[in-house]
């Protein structure tokens, strides 16, 4: 099936936040039953997309949709996806509108379609064959909304990339405690509530869409998923680490240097800018002030250092555009 645009469209709510959620039990069947949509924007790397739906193909689960967003790549090729897995559902933008509205198309599609559960999931990952049921028993407690698992890197299976972040109010900024631990290490420590679960594997009740609405398309690229799991905390839903590594992430292969952590200038203007709108949609008082002061006494200082010993500085004059955008009210796709 391939659609070239999806019957709704799925855009932020913002006065949804003050708002609490009602306990929603599982579905008749059960939630190990629900029925689980897979969304893949595709960007650029056409072999990556193949080579994650061909580990989805592994995923013993049904019923268990795969749609895949082409977000305008000019090397989408849809014959290759369905090599890989027959039944891939298509959406397609004809222009690239960025990480988030890309997203929220396949979210609204996969709502209308009747999915229960829905798994945001990079293109350039890989997955186990136990992801979705492992997954799964998270949501057996219906105060967890979003869920999603340890992430090690592909290259490094043995090295978490990801596994949940932390929103330091005070510093404004989201922090990813766990990169570069020994995977052991984080498995030891066991499930968790975190702050917030990084959006290359997020899983979320679709209730949690409908009532605070979706991916905030203005980031373009960059603390979406923080900003999500903000605006569902703050409507009674909680983030969930399944402690177990489920997912293998090539890490900024569309986007930098794979398998590289560190700042290209187009990450780094949407880090230097996207902060600003995180601190305006979620801060308030002191830790507006706060949050905002460190972005000049911290953040950038930090992002500086580290570019100096990576030999990019230039990157930096980036960053600061970002902030500059920022600082102004600048948002979605940087305009060249």
């Amino acid at each position: 099936m391939s659609s070239e645009t999806p019957p709704t469209h799925l855009t932020d709510r913002p006065g949804a936040a003050a708002q609490t959620h009602q306990m929603h039990p599982a579905r008749e069947t059960g939630q190990r039953s629900a029925r689980v949509a897979v969304i893949i924007v595709h960007w650029l790397n056409m072999h990556d997309t193949v080579e994650c739906l061909a580990s989805l193909a592994a995923v013993a689960y049904d019923p268990l949709q795969i749609i895949v967003v082409n977000n305008g790549s000019p090397d989408w090729d849809e014959a290759e996806a369905r090599r890989a897995w027959p039944a891939v559902e298509v959406v397609t933008s004809p222009t690239n509108v960025g990480f988030a509205a890309g997203n929220n198309l396949g979210i609204a599609y996969a709502i209308e379609a009747g999915a229960d559960l829905l798994l945001l999931l990079n293109n350039d990952t890989t997955v186990e064959p136990d992801l979705v049921q492992a997954l799964l028993p998270a949501f057996d407690d219906p105060r967890v909304g979003i869920a999603g698992p340890i992430i090690t890197y592909y290259d490094r299976p043995a090295t978490v990339w990801s596994a949940g972040g932390t929103m330091n109010r005070w510093l404004g900024y989201t922090l990813n405690p766990q990169m570069d631990r020994p995977l052991a290490d984080v498995e030891a420590e066991g499930d968790r509530a975190v702050d917030y679960i990084n959006g290359c594997a997020l899983m979320a009740r679709r209730e949690v869409f409908e009532q605070v609405g979706g991916l905030w398309e203005e980031f373009f690229l960059y603390f979406e998923e923080a900003d999500l799991c903000l605006r569902a905390h703050r409507a009674g839903y909680s983030s969930w680490l399944v402690a177990k590594p489920l997912v293998q992430h090539k890490v900024s292969s569309s986007g930098g240097v794979r398998g590289s952590n560190a700042l290209t200038p187009s990450k780094a203007y949407y880090f230097g800018r996207n902060v600003f709108h995180l601190l305006r949609r979620n801060s308030r008082g002191l830790w507006a002030i706060s949050g905002t002061a460190s972005q000049f006494l911290v953040v950038f200082p930090y992002h500086l250092v580290q570019s100096l010993r990576a030999r990019h500085p230039g990157v930096m004059l980036s960053y600061a555009a970002g902030m500059w955008d920022g600082i102004r009210g600048r948002a979605g796709r940087r305009a060249t």
